[in-house]
């Protein structure tokens, strides 16, 4: 199989993205598909996995990384799952990262993701980890490979979403807005959805990581219509309940002591 080399493809943004709205992005990322590689080598699969074999993306994506079992980011990856540093927490890691092939902690690590992970050295040894084997497997020209899949697959979930009126309500209801909302499909992860969010100096990034089916073995298939806005409306309001939760912690951890 000829792919393009990572060099060449180092040059441009390799994510697949489409902007629904002034600040809403539907994008499909090859940092969350470079995780979701890794994590299909790991005991993750065993709680977290696709019924039967997968969608053919995903088949493809847990070849590519066979000869790779070894890799350090596998090993750390199935510690980290072992540590229960699983559901929303993997993928909340890579969305604090940088654009592949760097994986720069722009970022940084919100205290959420450094208490799951059990602190910022085991973040940075992944990390790091990471970034060495997409050098090494040159998984950009993998991703490349699919991407005219991944794109229909992308299309075809959004069909009918109304992402401008869907964030008009939230906005509206919370009274409170974010600086970027990003609808990220991920064709190789299986349990419904996730919710994140980044700071930056510009504003809070609002990130809903939608998982597929789960069921089909040709190609990826995502919730769509009602179902779609469902999940959106869920995993975006995380980031506005979520915060006013948390500064009553010490309130329910002192319940919890007494």
């Amino acid at each position: 199989m000829n792919y393009l080399g990572a060099e060449e493809l180092r040059r441009e943004d390799s994510r697949i993205v489409q902007q629904l709205s002034d600040n809403v992005y539907a994008e499909i990322l090859p940092r969350i598909e470079l995780l979701s590689g890794v994590l299909s080598h790991t005991s993750w699969m065993e709680r977290e996995g696709p019924e039967g074999t997968g969608n053919q993306y995903f088949q493809a994506l847990h070849e590519f990384f066979v000869p790779y079992q070894t890799h350090e980011a596998i090993q750390l990856a199935e510690s980290l799952t072992q540590r229960k540093f699983v559901y929303d927490a993997p993928p909340n890691f890579i969305l604090h990262l940088s654009l592949l092939p760097e994986l720069a902690p722009i970022y940084g690590y919100s205290d959420y993701v450094l208490r799951r992970a059990g602190g910022k050295r085991r973040l940075e040894e992944f990390r790091l980890a990471l970034k060495d084997l997409a050098e090494q497997t040159d998984f950009l020209s993998f991703f490349q490979h699919h991407r005219s899949m991944l794109e229909q697959c992308m299309q075809s979930a959004l069909s009918g979403f109304d992402a401008t009126l869907l964030i008009a309500w939230l906005e509206t209801f919370y009274g409170w807005s974010a600086h970027e909302f990003h609808i990220v499909f991920a064709p190789s992860l299986f349990s419904g959805a996730y919710g994140a969010h980044v700071k930056t100096d510009e504003g809070e990034i609002i990130y809903q990581v939608i998982t597929e089916i789960g069921v089909s073995e040709q190609q990826p298939e995502f919730q769509t219509g009602s179902g779609l806005t469902d999940l959106t409306v869920h995993e975006f309001s995380h980031a506005f309940v979520n915060p006013s939760l948390e500064q009553y912690d010490h309130f329910i951890d002192s319940v919890r002591a007494s």
